[in-house]
Parts: C-alpha cells; sequence; structure tokens
C-alpha cells in the first residue's frame, strides 16, 4: 500500500506530479479525494484522460503481470496495463490518494510467471518469456517510472 499526499504547487504548469509509468503487478487498487489529478492514457487514440473523481469508488488498473500471465493470451494483446500519470496538484488543497497494489509474493522466487502452456501453439506463439517477480520489480525500479511498458522487455516478438 502507498498514500500520496500532494501538496499545492504554485506552478502546475511547469511541473510533474509523477510521469508515465504502468503498475508492475496484477492489479492495483487506487482511492483518491474529490481534488483528482489522476489520467490514463487512451489506447486507441493516445491522448491523456482525466480521471473525475466520484466520492466512494475505487479505480482499478491492470498490471503489467496480469497482461503478461493471462490478458495477451486470452485477449491477443488486445487489453494491456494502463498507462497512467499524475498531474501536479494545481488545487489551493493538498491532494491525498492511496493505491493498494496486488503483487505476488516474494517467497516464491522459484515460480515463473508468463503465458499459460495449456494456451500456446504453433499458431498461437508465446508472446512473452516466463519471467520471475523480483526481474519484473528490478526492470521497473531500472527504468525510475520514465519507462515503456514493462513488458516489452519481456516481450518475444
Amino acid at each position: 500500500m502507498a498514500g500520496h499526499y500532494y501538496l499545492p504547487c504554485p506552478e502546475p504548469d511547469r511541473t510533474l506530479g509523477s510521469v508515465l509509468h504502468t503498475d508492475v503487478g496484477v492489479l492495483t487498487v487506487l482511492i483518491q479525494d474529490e481534488i483528482g489529478g489522476l489520467q490514463v492514457k487512451s489506447m486507441k487514440d493516445e491522448y491523456w484522460v482525466d480521471v473525475k473523481p466520484i466520492p466512494g469508488a475505487l479505480i482499478i488498473n491492470v498490471g503489467d503481470l496480469l497482461q503478461i500471465c493471462m490478458l495477451d493470451i486470452i485477449s491477443n494483446d488486445e487489453y494491456k496495463s494502463v498507462e497512467h500519470r499524475v498531474l501536479a496538484n494545481s488545487s489551493n488543497e493538498p491532494r491525498i490518494s492511496v493505491a493498494i497494489f496486488f503483487n505476488p509474493g516474494r517467497r516464491g522466487e522459484a515460480d515463473l510467471y508468463g503465458p499459460l502452456q495449456e494456451l500456446i501453439s504453433t499458431k498461437n506463439p508465446a508472446y512473452y518469456s516466463n519471467s520471475k517477480m523480483s526481474e519484473h520489480v528490478e526492470v521497473f525500479r531500472s527504468n525510475a517510472l520514465a519507462c515503456n511498458r514493462i513488458t516489452n522487455h519481456f516481450k518475444l516478438l
């Protein structure tokens, strides 16, 4: 879990809250306050969309590991992890959000994540290599969030 506290920014047009990134794990559940600031990138037209705060609503982001392990095979790479960013706080009030990340534990470090073997064939080859959660975290941290999709690092085709 991560709590984010964004102070008001006197020059929000000249500052980034957080850069474009995807989340490394399976799912992220986010609660944001009424000020907002989260944006997601439209997959089709590649423009930024404001995620308007709705009282009591939860925001669910698909993470890279879910894309690699399941969604790419089922959807032929149609569903992707959510590219998102946070704008600098242009409000006069502090902004708060809480993110809960659902990731596999590191205790099973021998566990490999990747396409289900039962779904791979000559007609439907694997799009991604098998990898460990620690490798995903390493790639995520090495790019310091200023990255293309982490999934690109594990893509075979």
